[in-house]
């Protein structure tokens, strides 16, 4: 079965072999094209397939397995790892809680009704019902105007592998 041209399955793979590592001074016309399609990819669709020489698929599959085993868990288990008071910058964030940005962009809304028939949206009719867990990555600022954005990470118990992960 073929798949429709707004269809995931159709999405590029971009490989970042060539320019991890690379200093900005150092890149070619070819890595700018890279750039620029990953760019284009992103602004027409959303998403992105990236494949990156510095992540082997055991690790990824580790992650996932990871990932599966805390959602997995009870609800009561997941909410003691939940920060409303940090307005779920750090830890996991229950579903009902999050709007989904198509309940109130108009333009989103007209976007959606654009799309082909078998890849149609379903527009939800209320809160987004998936779970999800914000982990940031990279350092934290010493200072900052905004600490509530800058909290110490959630390390759920029960999962001692879960920051090296």
């Amino acid at each position: 079965m073929a798949a429709e041209p707004d269809s995931a399955d159709v999405l590029p793979v971009f490989d970042l072999t060539g320019v991890v590592g690379k200093k900005p001074e150092d890149y070619t016309d070819a890595d700018d094209e890279l750039c620029a399609a990953i760019a284009q990819c992103l602004h027409a669709t959303g998403c992105l397939v990236v494949r990156d020489p510095r992540v082997p698929a055991e690790q990824n599959d580790v992650f996932l397995d990871l990932l599966e085993r805390y959602f997995g868990q009870p609800v009561d288990r997941k909410m003691a790892d939940c920060r409303p008071n940090l307005d779920y910058q750090v830890g996991v964030t229950p579903c009902g809680t999050e709007v989904p940005r198509c309940l109130v962009d108009t333009q989103m809304q007209d976007q959606l009704r654009k799309l082909s028939g078998a890849n149609r949206a379903t527009v939800p009719s209320g809160p987004d019902l998936k779970w999800r867990y914000f982990w940031r990555v990279g350092e934290r600022p010493a200072t900052t105007q905004f600490p509530e954005l800058n909290s110490e990470p959630v390390v759920p118990a029960g999962f001692p592998e879960w920051q090296p992960v």
